[in-house]
């Protein structure tokens, strides 16, 4: 363990660094209201699925069941998202480049915000529903590649671990509780009342993200220059590694209907989530001082090896108990793996063009999430549904291991 652990001055900088305390308290608030409310934004979906009267105008519709009808428009909902979310990267960056990295992130914030209200009146107006995946692709691009390049531009890249593992264990802190609390607000109150609650966390980011110091960069990114950087041969392994993460947190996210399936309340499935954030939560902190001094290969090798073995167990799951054990098991794995993978991510970004790097991450991500989400609904029309989810989500772990074959 570094010796600079014992010491009181460099932990208060690991928690709180000069450049970017505003922007962590920020985006630990911002992480709060999606840990209460955007994580049970599959759940709501699923549950609405009827509120579409269009089934019979589709072939053999009638022989879907409520859960294949569930999955199919939670999967719709982020096909078209994604889709959004790619062709608007480009002319969304010009209006970060017009903006600047932090009004982009406050108007972001607000855009979500947006899209809270927009999904508490989709039961009155369900061509809300139409709204939504162009509101939250907008609100993504504009929080998240202003957020990392901000972070990447002022964090200390000799620091940058101990950074990224600090992030994580405020967050966690914060987060631990929030899914038992949106599962009694949801499952008591309504998911209108958890989207106040969600927006006025929102609101309270974006005060403190006023006081984050603006940055000046390169901002004109075009086409052209997406396909080149594609094309270079030092990033490859970079895109297959945001490829194959981005395989593994899109089955995250239809794992959450899984859990509401599995346990049948909302109230439950916050209790469980809370549990396994609690268990993992001290293991993010500590990460991040393992790497401070080392490369961390060989752990992300282990943790994501074993992240796509869990996976494959899922299939097995027949009780409370064996779900408690797997999803535990793979908090505390993740708490290993996304700090180390992370960090390369952001080593890989350091340079002159980083914003264009994020814009460009972006990209991949919903092209990526697109093709998935297409994948998973063809899955559950087919007889393989849950089986063939965790099949493919197994094979994008493994394939985020390539981010290391290119970090120095």
């Amino acid at each position: 363990m570094p010796r600079s652990f014992h010491h009181s001055l460099h932990f208060e900088y690991s928690l709180f660094p000069r450049k970017l305390k505003w922007l962590f308290v920020g985006h630990v608030l911002r992480g709060a209201a999606q840990q209460m409310v955007g994580l049970f934004v599959p759940i709501y979906l699923y549950l609405h699925a009827d509120v579409f009267l269009w089934w019979g105008m589709i072939p053999f519709s009638s022989h879907w069941g409520s859960l294949v009808r569930g999955v199919l428009i939670v999967s719709v909902y982020y096909i078209a998202m994604k889709c959004v979310e790619f062709f608007l990267a480009i002319p969304m960056a010009r209006v970060i480049r017009m903006l600047g990295l932090v009004k982009s992130m406050i108007v972001g914030n607000f855009m979500l915000v947006t899209f809270y209200i927009a999904l508490s009146f989709t039961e009155v107006w369900p061509m809300l529903f139409f709204a939504l995946p162009f509101l939250a692709a907008c609100e993504i691009t504009l929080y998240w590649v202003s957020y990392h390049t901000l972070f990447t531009v002022n964090a200390d890249m000799s620091l940058i671990g101990r950074e990224v593992g600090s992030f994580q264990f405020l967050d966690k802190l914060l987060r631990a509780t929030l899914p038992m609390l949106g599962g009694l607000v949801a499952g008591t109150l309504g998911f209108q009342t958890l989207n106040i609650f969600g927006a006025t966390l929102l609101f309270g980011a974006c005060i403190f993200l006023t006081l984050v110091h603006e940055t000046t960069l390169s901002f004109t990114v075009n086409w052209k220059e997406f396909f080149e950087w594609c094309k270079q041969t030092h990033v490859r392994n970079v895109v297959f590694g945001f490829v194959g993460n981005t395989i593994n947190d899109v089955s995250k996210e239809i794992w959450i209907v899984y859990v509401f399936v599995f346990f049948g309340t909302i109230e439950r499935v916050g209790y469980a989530y809370s549990v396994v954030l609690f268990l993992s939560l001290f293991i993010s902190y500590f990460m991040g001082w393992y790497l401070g001094t080392h490369k961390g290969k060989k752990a992300l090798f282990m943790s994501g090896s074993l992240m796509s073995a869990l996976w494959w167990f899922r299939m097995f799951i027949q009780s409370v108990w064996h779900f408690f054990v797997i999803d535990i098991m793979d908090r505390l794995v993740a708490s290993i793996f996304v700090p180390i993978f992370d960090t390369m991510f952001y080593r890989a970004s350091h340079g002159k063009k980083v914003f264009h790097f994020y814009v460009f991450r972006e990209m991949i991500i919903s092209l990526t999430g697109a093709c998935f989400w297409c994948a998973i609904a063809l899955l559950f029309i087919l007889p393989f549904q849950w089986i063939g989810v965790f099949m493919l989500a197994s094979i994008g772990t493994l394939l985020s291991l390539r981010m290391a074959k290119d970090d120095a």
